[in-house]
Parts: structure tokens; sequence; C-alpha cells
């Protein structure tokens, strides 16, 4: 289907919106390489945060336990990560999380094929 041959302005646009968003991902952009890089890092840094456990008072103290020093460093940059991911996530749009789904051959494929996962 040709962008032409839709009708609705609306629909149109909606579509050419997707349509840039499918190519910056299959040009692999710079943005997109950001945006899975970062989300790699808040993940890895979350799942630092949530594994570690205190066993002791003591071990707060300890000067050389570099992973509550690294999970510390994240918690007080989390907040400035995260608004700077969701940033990129509304300039590129979400990715599919399955690595391995099948491409649409279209922009009106994927757009079907996301309302009816949606």
């Amino acid at each position: 289907m040709k962008l032409e041959d839709i009708k609705d302005v609306k629909v149109r646009k909606y579509v050419k919106s997707l349509q840039t968003k499918l190519q910056e991902f299959e040009l692999g952009s710079t943005k997109v390489d950001s945006y899975l890089a970062l989300r790699n890092f808040i993940k890895q840094g979350n799942k630092l945060l949530s594994d570690y456990k205190v066993v002791s008072a003591e071990e707060l103290s300890d000067k050389e336990d570099k992973a509550l020093e690294r999970g510390l460093k994240f918690g007080e940059k989390l907040e400035s990560l995260q608004s700077l991911l969701d940033k990129y996530y509304a300039e590129i749009g979400e990715l599919p999380e399955e690595k391995g789904k099948q491409q649409a051959g279209s922009a009106y494929e994927a757009v079907m094929r996301e309302r009816k996962d949606g």
C-alpha cells in the first residue's frame, strides 16, 4: 500500500512517522545504538543494586567493597540516565523485545502487528 492511497490525513501522518522510525532502526542509527547501550547499562546497574545483599553493618563501612561503591554511584546518576533514556525513546520509539521476530514487509504490516500485539 502506498502512502498516497491513505485518505485519512491523521492516519497518513502516523504511518509516515512509523516509516521514519522503521528506517532509523534498519539503518542502525546512532540514536538507536545509544538507546540500546544506555538501556543495557541501566539494566545492568539495576541488577547490581537489586542483587546486592548487606549481611552486616560492617559491610557498609568496608572501604574495599567496590560493588557497593559502584552501586551507590549508579543510584546517584539513575534519575538523569533514565531521563536520557526516555528522551531517546521518544525520539526513536520502542524497540521490539524479541530479537528473532520476523520483520514486517511494509509499514502497514508493522502497524497492524503492533495493534494486534498491543
